[in-house]
């Protein structure tokens, strides 16, 4: 095995748990595995004030992929934003709105924002977004936003992808699953792949010398770009193309599993 430099996961319903919650000990491993001069990242469609929220005694010294790789971080630094224009997320909220199935959060940098008649999902959202605002009109919003993400109370953002949205705007933007309630729409080129390609090239790793974790179709380009690529078992059947290797569940912490296997190979070096 090529030693491993850097170990890249998503989070939900792959390192975290269904409830919510992170494997016991995680911040000890990424401490742990900085020690031993492994990178660890969290690879995320959520925004990067929310990781900045989760990993907040650990966020100053690892790297964070946000909103699907609309922002890198490494050790506290933005080192790449891309973002969509103002005209282009706007055109999307319409579209959303148009649909009348679901609803559409403008992703900014500062916070989400969510036309107020879904003010009954706020509890939902929080889940996601730790700066959350309602607002009466979302036409008037111009904020640098690097993302729309519409949310499907159905849960079934699978469906909707491929017979709406898609074919509405994958011609031009970056369009993707973010679990069974979302589907996000990006600048076109925006991925987890792409980023972690690019926060590679800026840290000096290389694809070979990467391991990732990921279970749902956002986390298909970064699981492809690396060499140990790892599908956890409770992940979506259409990924398994994608992963090279197959690893427990996100219930029964599947990723620190393979952390535990990775730092006792280089401790064993």
């Amino acid at each position: 095995m090529t030693p491993i430099k850097l170990i890249a996961s998503d989070l939900d319903r792959t390192l975290l748990t269904d409830a919510g919650e992170f494997p016991p000990h995680l911040f000890q491993r990424i401490k742990e595995l900085k020690a031993v001069g492994i990178e660890f990242v969290a690879a995320s469609g959520r925004p990067l004030y929310t990781l900045q929220d989760m990993f907040a005694t650990e966020a100053p010294e690892m790297a964070l992929i946000a909103d699907n790789g609309g922002v890198i971080t490494v050790d506290g630094q933005i080192i790449s934003k891309t973002l969509l224009t103002v005209a282009s997320y706007q055109e999307m909220v319409t579209f959303v709105e148009r649909q009348g199935i679901g609803f559409p959060v403008i992703c900014a940098l500062e916070g989400a924002y969510l036309n107020r008649r879904y003010e009954a999902y706020r509890a939902e959202m929080a889940k996601f977004y730790t700066q959350v605002y309602f607002v009466d009109d979302l036409s008037a919003i111009t904020a640098e936003a690097n993302k729309v993400s519409i949310y499907f109370p159905k849960m079934d953002a699978v469906a909707q992808v491929k017979a709406t949205y898609r074919p509405a705007f994958g011609e031009h933007y970056a369009v993707t699953v973010g679990g069974p309630a979302w589907v996000d729409i990006m600048p076109q080129g925006v991925d987890k792949g792409a980023a972690i390609v690019k926060l590679g090239q800026h840290i000096g790793v290389t694809p070979a010398e990467m391991m990732a974790f990921g279970d749902t179709l956002n986390d298909a380009g970064m699981l492809a770009a690396v060499k140990y690529s790892y599908l956890v078992a409770n992940g979506d059947d259409f990924m398994k193309k994608y992963a090279n290797y197959r690893t427990a569940s996100n219930n029964d912490y599947g990723v620190l599993q393979e952390i535990d296997k990775v730092l006792a190979a280089a401790r064993a070096e």
